[in-house]
Formats: C-alpha cells, sequence, structure tokens
C-alpha cells in the first residue's frame, strides 16, 4: 500500500529508499502533499498543488481529492485541474464573485467585452503549454537523477562483482565457500544487467522527453 501510494506521487523503488533529507524540494514538495492528503483532516488548503508535478502526478492527486470526503479549498492558475476537482469558484478580479459551477464560469468568461474575452481565450493554449513543458522538464529532471542512481550504483557493484571474483579465486580449496561466492555473485551479476536494462530505458524516455519538449 505505501509503495503504491508513492509511486502514484512519482516516487519509485530508488526514491523510495532515500531519507527525506536527501530529496530535493520539489520532492520535498511531493512528500508534504502526499502527507496532507492522507492525513485524514476534514479540511485541506492547497495553494498551487501542481506546481512540481508532471502530468502523472497531477492526474494521481485529482484522483486522491475527488475521494476525499472533507471540504477543500485550492488556490491554483491551473484551470483544468480546477475543473476537474471543484465544484465552486472564487472569481477574484474587479469585483471577487462566486460563481456555482464550471458552466458559471465560462458564462461569465464568454459574457466579457470582445478584447478581454480574445485575451482570455488565448491564455488556455499557452497555460496547457506552460503546464506541458514544466511537466516534461520535472520528469527529465527525475529520469537524470535515476540514471545518475543507477550509474553510481552499478559501479559499485561492479566494484563489488571483483572483490567476489577475488575471494572466489582465493576460496578455490574449500567447495563450500566458493560455491556460497559463486551464488552472491550470480545475484550480483543479475541486478548490474538489470540496472543496464533500466539505464537504457531512462536514457529513450530522456530522449523522447526532449523530442517532446522541440516539438512545444
Amino acid at each position: 500500500m505505501a509503495r503504491d501510494v508513492l509511486g502514484a506521487f512519482g516516487f519509485g523503488e530508488l526514491a523510495a529508499e532515500k531519507n527525506i533529507s536527501a530529496l530535493s524540494g520539489g520532492e520535498k514538495t511531493r512528500i508534504a502533499l502526499m502527507r496532507t492528503v492522507l492525513s485524514g483532516a476534514n479540511l485541506l488548503l492547497l495553494d498551487e498543488p501542481t506546481n512540481h508535478l508532471d502530468i502523472v502526478c497531477i492526474e494521481s492527486l485529482e484522483r486522491s481529492l475527488l475521494e476525499y470526503t472533507g471540504t477543500l479549498m485550492v488556490v491554483s492558475h491551473d484551470r483544468s485541474f480546477l475543473y476537474n476537482v471543484c465544484d465552486r469558484y472564487l472569481l477574484i478580479e474587479r469585483e471577487p464573485r462566486i460563481l456555482v459551477d464550471r458552466n458559471d464560469l465560462e458564462r461569465y468568461l464568454e459574457s466579457q467585452s470582445e478584447p478581454e474575452r480574445d485575451a482570455r481565450s488565448k491564455r488556455p493554449e499557452g497555460a496547457q503549454k506552460r503546464r506541458i513543458r514544466r511537466s516534461l522538464n520535472n520528469e527529465a529532471k527525475r529520469f537524470n537523477q535515476w540514471l545518475q542512481e543507477l550509474e553510481d550504483e552499478t559501479v559499485r557493484m561492479e566494484s563489488e562483482r571483483k572483490e567476489l571474483q577475488r575471494r572466489m579465486a582465493e576460496s578455490a580449496d574449500s567447495y563450500e565457500k566458493a560455491a556460497e561466492l559463486a551464488i552472491e555473485e550470480k545475484e550480483l551479476c543479475r541486478r548490474i544487467e538489470e540496472n543496464y536494462e533500466n539505464m537504457v530505458v531512462a536514457e529513450e524516455k530522456l530522449s523522447e522527453i526532449e523530442k517532446k519538449l522541440g516539438e512545444l
């Protein structure tokens, strides 16, 4: 259960093992958000909760908030997120006003003067692009970090493997000891191979993200 929740907020196998002190600012924000959602409080106040989340994490947050039974108050410029999780809107412009639902909000926007409405109509596309770009950049950071962790761990395991091979050579006269070390080496080789496969996955994903960013 805990692993599922961590995964939903973007913490994979390696990241889930980290100490809080080793997390980046964005990761600490996601941890705080996850703890808030799971706290059981009957009132949640969220200020721009999607700022450091990628699209997958935003969708996970939306699902969690839709299941939340308490009162939720959100401050956000992410209109899509607001549409998905809120059923009342407080619009703060010249005069604060409460809008009953999404249709009410859209009708209000349609009622604005032509220049203002035109300006508003251009915002969602720009905001959506910024959201996608921010999400892709955050995703790239995580994959770069994962790739670095895999590389560091692989270097360490390759060193351990050489040490095991040295000990196996020294234990040639002891069948039981040599067999025990051989089992350790086999498991280490499996983990090294798995790391290399994951490194390929990370590099391919980074290439895809770079391509998507270039198309924006």
